[in-house]
């Protein structure tokens, strides 16, 4: 392991998996029910708006091209821009340099939470 000794701040997924397993189990059926319901809700949404994709679809897409909204345009010119970078990353003229530096950042941020919840963890 990690070594340290100290207490395990975290769980791994096969960990996490069997506790929420086990609370799920020992609810009641009373219990369960808003999670059912909202279940039942959510599968709706989802058959309706997968029949409407279909549909939209159905022509060759000429249908929600037709109707693009604001949304699809600044996600189309988003793609674009990201299109640009993997090609400028590709050509060796930028992006590695940044994408070290977002690392970096993100190990850092990391190091800064763990050592947070360590001191939380010291003072209970």
């Amino acid at each position: 392991g990690r070594g340290g000794g100290g207490p395990r701040l975290y769980l791994d997924a096969k960990e996490l998996a069997k506790l929420v397993g086990e609370r799920w189990r020992a609810l009641s059926d009373e219990e369960k029910a808003p999670w059912a319901e909202q279940a039942r809700v959510d599968r709706a949404r989802y058959e309706e708006e997968l029949k409407a994709h279909i549909d939209a679809h159905a022509d060759g897409g000429a249908s929600a091209q037709a109707q693009a909204d604001p949304a699809t345009e600044e996600f189309e010119l988003l793609s674009g821009s990201l299109q640009e970078r993997a090609q400028a990353r590709g050509r060796g003229d930028g992006g590695a340099a940044g994408e070290e530096q977002e690392a970096a950042g993100a190990g850092e941020t990391r190091a800064e939470e763990a050592a947070e919840e360590k001191a939380e963890s010291m003072e209970e």
